[in-house]
C-alpha cells in the first residue's frame, strides 16, 4: 500500500496522495447495516499501521495488536478515531421501537453531580 500521508516537495508545494475509490466508498457510505473492522477502516482511509501507530505514541505492533482485539475499551476507540481524523459516537439501538440513542460518554453533561 502507497503511503497515504499528504507530503510537501522541495519547492514547497503539497503532494496529494491518490485516493483508492474502492476503500473510498467503505469509508464514505458504509455497508448497509454491517460492520467494518477496524483495520478495514484504516486500510479504506489508506493509513497504515505505522502512521496510526506514530498518531498513537504506540508501536505498530501494539496496533496491529488492538485491531486483532474482540474487546477493546472506549476511551482507546476514542483515541483511534481520533488518531484517524474522526471522533467516536457511541449509539444504543433499541430495534423493537427503532430508537438510535446517542451516548455522552466522557461529555461535560454527561456526570452526575
Amino acid at each position: 500500500m502507497k503511503n497515504a500521508a499528504t507530503k510537501r516537495t522541495g519547492s514547497d508545494e503539497l503532494e496529494i496522495p491518490e485516493v483508492n475509490l474502492a476503500r473510498a466508498r467503505i469509508v464514505r457510505h458504509g455497508p448497509a447495516n454491517k460492520r467494518v473492522s477496524l483495520r478495514a477502516l484504516r486500510e479504506g482511509l489508506g493509513k497504515t499501521q505505522s502512521e496510526l501507530a506514530e498518531a498513537l505514541g504506540m508501536t505498530q505492533s501494539e496496533v496491529s495488536r488492538l485491531e486483532a482485539r474482540g474487546d477493546v475499551l472506549v476511551s482507546t476507540l476514542a483515541r483511534y478515531a481520533q488518531a484517524l481524523g474522526g471522533t467516536l459516537e457511541t449509539v444504543v439501538v433499541l430495534p423493537r421501537t427503532g430508537h438510535r440513542i446517542r451516548l455522552a460518554l466522557g461529555e461535560e453533561g454527561s456526570r452526575r453531580e
